[in-house]
């Protein structure tokens, strides 16, 4: 399993001095320390030595660090232990642990004063880097998203953003988006060139850009890279990348069919990971030497380099340290649930109070108004008016929400009953001159030109009449759409219907902002078949869930605007009584405090003038009718999916 590499220690104060002392100068030193806080600062020089070559002595001292750090309240010192420990359990590949030293770092750094918002920051670089080694593209990539927001927002040194960016490289090549990938590559290899301050991280970029440019075949340049990175790794003393590269080097090679170079550099990584016990990286350079062996004929190395792999795969205890993180995480996930259960307990029974509060109080006003006719005469002749202004407001506001829905729909269908007449307009043409050019040839006498060109005029009416068709079915879609519901179920061809609504509420945003683009994926159940459902009521449902979808991901797109891709799941699927239709998107999902408001009439999160509030009021009230119910599930900042159930 490939290593995800820390950026350790981006801002600790100590990096010029631990590269001046020795090691034993620094325990001496230490030794010596007459203070605890001295003792605190040396410990993280002697931290950032062992950093990135001896993971079991950083992890002594960095514990060390720990542990004097809380024993004294210094929580400054409690983040620099944490760094250090998540390094190198990330590195060694026990996850639970390095989470573990990521949530002590995030609790020192939210409780130290004054704040410091980059220490945050790191934090959120760090589950990011969990979750790519998990797999977890999504969650990853919104860590480092968050990492790089907090940096920007304080308008420092933009370099502090390189790991970020070199990551987010690997996310976009592992997910086979080779533009993106190298755009985030040349970003964080720029950001760290920027400043001497990350200059020693520098080979974590230039070994990112070598990959990227591996994966765009440009095998010289990457040779490059990875030689740039090994001179950088030597400067500082990085031992862990820079075996990582040899290995890396051998691997371009490999692809290069340079079997010789492909050994020499395979056994400087595995003397380097074998020295300093890099688990991984034994693992591949060892099987690159078997493979090149293997194709050099050479048996005994062969063997000699499967007994080294096979040995080293029965120590790898990555899938175990794996299933620990993900237990650790659903534990610390379960915990979080608890606290929010019971603070909205407290909220509950707070709400309780005011309640009983309030109608006792409105039971000490009625009374009064009961003792007071006149008063209530005057009342009741105001809570008429005010009922009839309601009505008329109610009213209002429907017309409004039916006009903007046929809006949205007339957009929709304009844009897509355009393309088939541009079909028909363009034929037309086409058969105009092919019908010159046969009353030519006719002329001449050319009877077999004569014949292919009739038949191409014949092709070209077929294709007329095909797409004047499909105006004419869309045009009828839209007469029917217009149409007030007539309240009797008809037998339906649902997934049909949901298509055909899903276009139109697409093409009607896009009338309305020429360059949204989102990607739609649809699943479609074919063993629903025929459904008996008031197709025109239904029709309203999708459109309007379909048009807050898109809303919702066009609008995170205008804030993220680098790096996301709006995306629409559309789902439906035959259960044992019912069929359920799923509209899912990507966006920034519905606030947790303001959700078991959103079916409410007239509740909106639209800006003033956009929206009315009825359209999921509407839904819910037409679903209820049918028999059926509408569900909602969402993240904040991640995705909000309904579910529409309807009864077979």
């Amino acid at each position: 399993m490939k290593k995800i590499y820390v950026l350790l220690l981006l801002c600790m104060p100590f990096i010029s001095r631990s590269q001046i002392f020795s090691p034993d100068s620094l325990k001496r030193g230490l030794e010596n320390a007459n203070n605890d806080s001295l003792r605190i600062q040396i410990l993280g020089e002697i931290v950032d030595y062992y950093a990135f070559n001896q993971f079991d002595s950083s992890l002594y001292y960095s514990a060390t660090l720990f542990n004097l750090a809380q024993k004294n309240h210094d929580l400054y010192g409690v983040c620099l232990g944490s760094f250090a420990m998540f390094h190198a359990f990330n590195c060694k590949g026990e996850y639970e642990k390095a989470l573990e030293a990521d949530l002590n770092l995030n609790r020192a750094a939210t409780n130290l004063k004054p704040v410091k918002p980059w220490l945050l920051s790191i934090s959120y670089y760090f589950k990011g880097l969990l979750y790519r080694e998990m797999l977890d593209y999504p969650k990853a990539s919104f860590q480092f998203r968050e990492a790089v927001r907090i940096q920007d927002s304080l308008k420092g040194d933009e370099a502090d953003n390189c790991g970020s960016y070199s990551q987010m490289a690997l996310i976009y090549k592992s997910l086979q988006k080779p533009d993106s990938a190298m755009w985030n590559a040349r970003e964080g290899y720029e950001l760290a060139t920027r400043s001497e301050h990350y200059r020693k991280f520098l080979c974590l970029s230039l070994y990112v850009l070598g990959n990227t440019c591996v994966y765009h075949n440009e095998f010289d340049l990457a040779d490059h890279y990875f030689r740039l990175s090994i001179q950088e790794c030597i400067t500082y003393n990085n031992i862990y990348f820079l075996a990582r590269n040899y290995n890396s080097l051998a691997l371009l090679m490999s692809k290069k069919n340079k079997l010789d170079s492909t050994i020499y550099y395979a056994k400087i990584g595995l003397q380097l990971s074998t020295q300093h016990d890099f688990g991984d990286f034994i693992l591949e350079a060892s099987t690159l030497l078997k493979e090149a062996y293997k194709k050099q004929g050479n048996t005994d190395s062969t063997l000699k380099y499967m007994e080294i792999l096979q040995t080293e795969m029965n120590k790898n205890y990555g899938q175990a340290n794996a299933k620990k993180f993900q237990e650790y995480i659903y534990n610390e996930d379960l915990h979080q649930q608890e606290m929010s259960a019971a603070s909205q307990s407290l909220k509950e029974k707070t709400r309780i109070y005011y309640l009983l509060t309030a109608l006792a109080v409105t039971i000490l006003l009625i009374f009064f108004i009961y003792r007071s006719g006149l008063q209530k005469q005057k009342a009741n002749r105001d809570i008429a008016k005010a009922y009839d202004e309601l009505k008329e407001a109610q009213v209002q506001l429907l017309h409004q929400e039916k006009m903007a829905s046929l809006g949205e729909l007339t957009a929709g269908i304009a844009h897509e009953i355009q393309n088939p007449l541009n079909f028909v307009n363009n034929f037309s043409d086409i058969n105009t001159d092919l019908i010159d050019e046969l009353t030519t040839e006719l002329l001449a006498g050319n009877n077999e030109e004569a014949i292919s060109i009739a038949k191409d005029i014949k092709a070209n009416e077929q294709k007329i009449t095909h797409h004047g068709k499909r105006a004419d079915s869309i045009v009828k879609g839209m007469l029917q759409h217009s149409r007030n519901s007539t309240g009797i179920k008809e037998s339906t061809d649902l997934n049909a219907l949901v298509e055909q609504y899903l276009l139109l509420s697409y093409h009607g945003l896009k009338a309305k902002e020429k360059n949204f683009r989102a990607a739609m994926r649809t699943e479609y159940d074919q063993s629903i078949g025929n459904i008996s459902i008031i197709s025109q009521d239904i029709s309203r449902v999708l459109l309007n869930l379909f048009n807050n979808a898109f809303y919702a991901v066009s609008e995170k797109e205008k804030q993220l605007n680098i790096g996301y891709e709006p995306i629409l799941t559309v789902k439906t699927k035959r259960l044992e009584k019912k069929v359920e239709i799923s509209v899912k998107d990507n966006g920034n999902g519905v606030p947790q405090k303001i959700l078991d408001k959103i079916f409410q009439p007239f509740f909106t999160t639209k800006p003033t003038g956009q929206g009315t509030g009825l359209g999921l009021s509407l839904s819910y009230d037409i679903v209820k009718a049918h028999g059926g119910e509408i569900k909602v599930d969402t993240k904040e900042g991640e995705y909000t999916e309904f579910k529409v159930l309807l009864p077979v």
